[in-house]
């Protein structure tokens, strides 16, 4: 597939930079580019944001040091029989700790990924979806480790070329959460910011008027200032990021990858070397013995990436999702409901979910 979209080298460098430091000072990009003004520079920002090659600023955060049970981020492959589509892609929803919810376009499946404290029920519930016969086979992964990002290089190809070599490590990645001790008791509020910080908006000013948009709670400004101190000070936030796409949305390749390969420590140099250099966006999280990761790329990367991985690998399983346009897509940040302030801990509602799904069975007859 031949795409000429491309931006210039200013944007390119801009690009590089945030990718590499969400944080990076407006003077360091005036000094890079040679813009005189600062309006300069933020006005291309802007047109970058617009033309969808740059989301956020982000925070990571870490979900292992909220509350007194773990957090587990759970991957759901559902390949479901067709006369139940619907039924399985509203019934993934009810489950309503969900993160993202993506349609394959490369089998008749969804992938799901949520984030809880009991990925046992979550599997329940889908081998209960199973026994009804709406599913052909489904498998859940979890994961207590963090998500590693890599942004692209824009001064990169977007494919390597034949004789690319898989750069090598010094040190593996770090893709385990630290423990801390926070030392802070959770209020809604730090709930609240958390969950913009982790997937809408690090500005405080926007997540008040959000709040007040949509749930019609008033937040003071200087309470948001106060939580989000105190949580930065907690090493609860561990980095800001901003996601950089190697193409506008609607033209890139969205495909998640499930690894496992014969060494672990070499099967992650692998995957956390590859694309080093290069012109795409990758996101990896272990998950026990193999790697989930994701990539945002050239169409083209995606029927190749199988045979330039697989000498290291003993087997590898792509999935290709429809990105544009697709309203089954969804997408929404961490679910704080499901946090119990009183006793801070997170709670897992498997009898309220079971019977939502017992609900869609009924309305349909089955």
């Amino acid at each position: 597939m031949l795409i000429n979209k491309d931006i210039g080298n200013t944007d390119k460098i801009i690009l590089n930079r945030l990718g590499k430091n969400a944080d990076t000072p407006i003077t360091d990009l005036l000094t890079s580019t040679r813009y005189r003004r600062k309006s300069s520079v933020y006005n291309r920002i802007r047109h970058l944001r617009s033309e969808k090659y740059l989301f956020g600023p982000y925070f990571d955060v870490n979900y292992n040091a909220i509350g007194t049970n773990k957090l587990y981020s759970v991957f759901v492959f559902a390949h479901y029989d067709p006369l139940y589509r619907a039924a399985v892609l509203e019934a993934m929803k009810r489950i309503n700790c969900w993160t993202m919810i993506y349609p394959v376009r490369t089998a008749e499946a969804y992938l799901g990924i949520y984030r809880c404290n009991n990925w046992n029920y979550i599997a329940t519930l889908m081998g209960l979806m199973d026994r009804w016969g709406w599913l052909k086979e489904y498998s859940v992964h979890k994961s207590e480790h963090r998500w590693i990002l890599s942004n692209p290089d824009f001064f990169g190809a977007f494919m390597p070329a034949s004789d690319y070599q898989i750069p090598t490590k010094e040190e593996l990645p770090h893709f385990r959460y630290e423990t801390i001790d926070p030392n802070i008791e959770y209020t809604q509020i730090d709930l609240t910011v958390l969950k913009y910080l982790s997937r809408k908006t690090c500005r405080l000013t926007e997540m008040r008027n959000l709040e007040y948009r949509y749930h019609g709670i008033r937040l003071k400004y200087h309470d948001l200032k106060r939580s989000f101190d105190r949580l930065k000070n907690s090493n609860v936030l561990l980095e800001k990021n901003f996601i950089i796409l190697p193409l506008p949305l609607d033209m890139s390749s969205l495909f998640f990858l499930i690894t496992h390969g014969r060494n672990f420590r070499s099967h992650l140099e692998t995957v956390a070397g590859f694309g080093e250099g290069l012109r795409l966006h990758k996101t990896l999280i272990v998950v026990g013995r193999e790697i989930i990761s994701y990539f945002l790329a050239h169409p083209l990367l995606e029927g190749k990436i199988l045979g330039i991985i697989e000498d290291n690998m003993d087997n590898a399983k792509l999935y290709g999702i429809k990105t544009y346009p697709s309203h089954e897509l969804a997408i929404q940040s961490l679910n704080d409901n499901y946090f119990d302030v009183e006793n801070q801990r997170w709670v897992f509602p498997y009898s309220r979910f079971r019977e939502e799904l017992k609900k869609i069975k009924e309305k349909r007859g089955d």
